[in-house]
Order: C-alpha cells, then structure tokens, then sequence
C-alpha cells in the first residue's frame, strides 16, 4: 500500500517575533525567508558567558562551528573523490525555512539524495543539473567543461554517478554529529547511509512541509576546474539536538529519543500501553451514512505522516510503509 503524497500542509507555519530571530542572528535573506548569518565562534572565551544564559545565542554559534568544520572535511571529501590539488570548500549563510519552502526552492533542474543512517538524523544533498552533470564527466575522466549549462534533466548513469558523490561527501557527518558516539550505532555499516535519489524532490519526502528545515549550500573550487556547489539540508530540530552544549537539556532528549519510559521507575516498564496509529480520518454527512451498502468506496485522504498516540496524547509522528509484505510505520520525528 503506497500513502497517497500530493496534499498540502495541516497547519499554517508559525510566524516569529524579529526580535526574537535577530538574538539568534537570523535574519531574513533576499527571497523573503529567514537565512542564518554565521559567525565563528571566538576562542577567547568573551562570548561563554552570554552563550551560555542565551540558547539561541549558543545555538546560532554551535551552526557557525559546525559549518566551519563541515566545510574542511567536504574539501578532503572532494580531493578523495576527484584527485588533484587539495579543493577549498566554503559555505554560504544558513538559510532556516519550512520543509514546503524547501521543496518550492529546490524543484527545477536539480537532483537530490535522502540519506538515512542508523540512529543519525536524515539529511538531504541536492546538486543543480549542471553540476551534476559536471561531476559525472569527470569522475568518468573528461574536464567537465562542456556540459550542457540549462541542462533541466539528467541520464540514469549520472544518477548512479552522483549517488557515489553524496555518499562520499556525507562520510564526515556521523562523527561531526555525533562525536561521542552516543546517537548512533557503532556498527561497521555507519558510514555508508540507506541513499534514494530523485529529480523530483517531493517524490523524496524528505521533510514533513510543515517543519523547519536549515540548509547550507557549500561550493567547492579546485585548480581551474568551474567551482561546484551543493546544498546540505536537515530538520533544525534534529541538528540542533545534535549539536546541543553537553549537559543540556536538548542533548539529554536527543541522547533518549524522547521514548516513553527512560525516566520512569523500573517497576512501570513492563507496563503494556496501547499504541494507536490513526492511518486517516474522514467526515460524511448523515444521509450517505445511511445509505451506506457493501462493495462501496470511501476515498481515504493519506498523509505524509501518521500520529502515534498513547490514550490520546501524541508521543511521535511516522511515515506509512510496508516491511516484509507487512504494512509499517517507521518512526520520523517526536513532537
């Protein structure tokens, strides 16, 4: 059974004070959604204190120090995959806007990869044609200098090629994310992500349209080759329980994954509680539910996601599927 995708959002975004986004240095970027304006952050030690008393303040420089560290890694990442001189990486500001916002961006002339890991938040790498088309011809040994630059749609085998890039590139996150190795598993296949690749970024689902997304788009220049650039995308709420300062409060719900029962006393545990899934509701007038007869249809509207709830109270949100021939829910957020 496949959930019906094309609807639009529940509920309208929420709309935040400017006071309260110029404390987290976000500012609004030219097309009229909020973008983040990164700072690195300064080792002498002025800042902690104010940091520390302002989560958006440490939250805004934990981006920065992430985005500055991500940048260096992306450089060893594309000098493993391309050879020649070391590349220099670099990242434009932060730009925060809903997962609808998002897709609107992002959905001409571009191909996008979902990458899921074992325990560690999902991301999404986007690439434009051209720059994947770029890559493709010289992974495969030409110089990349005449693809077609208004090219709106790629071949399968550049598809194949660029899955190789955002796995290649993605290799830093797991430990920049999760440097004690708390969120995620220590198996050996960490570092190679579940990966599906689409032109069409909505056919992805990689984000509820509703949520807030952060994005960076990093550029990539080397020797006299043409620079590249792509786009780096995450829920803000699963980065910034990652990136959460030890000891507080986010880091503590991200190291549980908000499960019920991890601080409830050992005698409740094996308390059996119901878990309802509410696949969808409906409405009819009266008068069809009287005349309701066997063999008729009630068309269903399927959302991209699915409450969980226990007596009532929503306890998290996931996306309909099946797994052995058996219809699944796999976990996508908590509220």
């Amino acid at each position: 059974m496949r959930p019906v995708r094309d609807f639009t959002g529940e509920r309208a975004l929420a709309v935040h004070s400017p006071e309260l986004l110029s404390r987290a240095g976000i500012a609004s970027g030219a097309d009229g959604l909020p973008g983040a304006t990164l700072t690195p952050a300064r080792g002498d030690g002025s800042d902690n204190a104010s940091a520390q008393s302002d989560p958006d303040a440490a939250h805004s420089e934990a981006l920065a120090e992430f985005a500055n560290d991500l940048c260096a890694k992306l450089a060893v990442q594309a000098q493993n995959l391309l050879g020649g001189r070391a590349p220099a990486a670099s990242a434009e500001n932060a730009e925060l806007r809903s997962g609808a916002a998002l897709e609107q961006a992002m959905r001409e002339r571009m191909v996008h990869f979902r990458l899921d890991w074992s325990g560690m938040p999902r991301c999404l790498i986007s690439f434009d044609c051209k720059a994947a088309l770029t890559l493709t011809d010289r992974i495969f040994g030409g110089d990349g200098k005449y693809v077609d630059a208004q090219a709106s749609e790629v071949p399968r085998s550049t598809m194949l090629a660029m899955e190789k890039v955002a796995v290649t590139l993605a290799r830093p996150l797991p430990a920049l994310l999760d440097p004690k190795g708390n969120l995620a598993t220590q198996d050996a296949g960490l570092q190679d992500p579940q990966i599906e690749g689409h032109m069409k970024i909505a056919k992805l689902t990689a984000f509820p349209r509703a949520a807030t997304c952060v994005s960076w788009t990093f550029t990539i220049n080397q020797d006299d080759h043409d620079p590249w650039p792509f786009t780096i995308s995450w829920l803000e709420s699963d980065l910034k329980a990652c990136l959460a300062p030890s000891g507080s409060a986010q880091e503590n719900d991200a190291l549980t994954g908000g499960r019920l029962g991890e601080t409830a006393a050992h005698s409740c545990e094996a308390v059996p509680l119901e878990l309802t899934a509410t696949l969808a509701k409906m409405q009819l007038p009266l008068s069809r539910l009287a005349n309701l007869k066997p063999g008729q249809t009630l068309p269903i509207p399927m959302h991209r996601e699915v409450p969980l709830a226990v007596a009532g109270t929503t306890l998290a949100h996931g996306s309909i599927g099946t797994l052995d021939n058996q219809i699944a829910v796999r976990i996508t957020r908590f509220p």
